[in-house]
């Protein structure tokens, strides 16, 4: 059983998820409910989703760094075109960038293998070159891989993948001959299924952090973990990143039970201890 260091109870990763379609795709959700014309291009959805680099982005950072929390950025590759300086911003911020795919349009079951191959590599490239360093995970858009994605993951040299929803713990997988560790991404906490797709109400976030807490003090045996994660485009603004920094002030007071540090952090403890 892999267990976290300093016989900590549990884990929890602080996630923001920063997106980006490419030109002429828009997000398939957005806060207009009604639908559109067929064919008719979804503007208000498009702006919406682009409020995420334009300020989402700056707001969450600004929480972070108020708050001394290091965080993973789930971070489409064309960001790094559209807005490098904000993927510098996130390195320089002492944050771990995941990659996450070159848009949230893109799929990679509707890929060829090499294809795949060329997107995964462009998409590493693309973000070390704006952060200065290789991004260690990745993640694609709705954490919806193909069959082959992890082998891919592994080959083009990534340590950890979260496209996996079979377990609550990390644990290390053979991908075409390289280790690599699955750290299942979570869904409790999360703003954009709780507001978007099931319409809470914005202190949600807040109440299944708390939630989430009491699980791990009740189940966790020093080897789960939860993450908490906010859209830059949702939790960045103003509403949304209310309940996002009061959960990061709560933080402090669970130092001593919890370890609380970042997803690239979290693969390289249970790297070592698999080895």
């Amino acid at each position: 059983m892999i267990t976290w260091p300093d016989g900590r109870q549990y884990a929890i990763f602080v996630n923001v998820a920063y997106e980006a379609w490419a030109e002429g795709k828009a997000p398939g959700i957005s806060p207009m409910g009604n639908p559109l014309p067929g064919g008719l291009f979804d503007t208000q959805a498009r702006s919406w989703g682009e409020y995420g680099w334009r300020r989402g982005i700056w707001n969450l950072l600004d929480l972070l760094r108020d708050e001394s929390v290091s965080a993973t950025f789930l971070t489409s590759g064309i960001l790094a075109e559209i807005a490098p300086d904000s993927v510098r911003a996130i390195a320089d911020g002492g944050h771990g960038i995941c990659a996450h795919g070159m848009s949230q349009d893109e799929y990679p079951g509707t890929l060829t293998e090499a294809v795949e191959r060329e997107r995964v590599a462009l998409c590493r490239d693309l973000l070390e070159r704006a952060s200065g360093k290789a991004p260690a995970g990745f993640s694609y858009p709705r954490g919806t891989a193909s069959e082959r994605s992890a082998a891919l993951v592994a080959e083009a040299g990534f340590t950890w993948f979260a496209d996996r929803f079979d377990d609550d713990r990390p644990y290390v997988h053979d991908a075409g001959g390289r280790p690599l560790v699955i750290l299942p991404l979570s869904m409790e906490v999360n703003d954009l299924p709780q507001r978007m797709r099931h319409g809470f109400p914005a202190d949600v976030f807040e109440n299944s952090f708390d939630q989430m807490i009491a699980a791990m003090r009740r189940f966790s045996k020093g080897d789960l973990y939860f993450d908490v994660t906010v859209h830059t485009h949702v939790g960045g603004r103003a509403l949304g990143a209310l309940y996002f920094a009061n959960v990061l002030a709560k933080l402090k007071s669970l130092a001593g039970e919890a370890w609380i540090t970042t997803r690239d952090e979290a693969a390289a403890h249970v790297l070592s201890i698999s080895s």
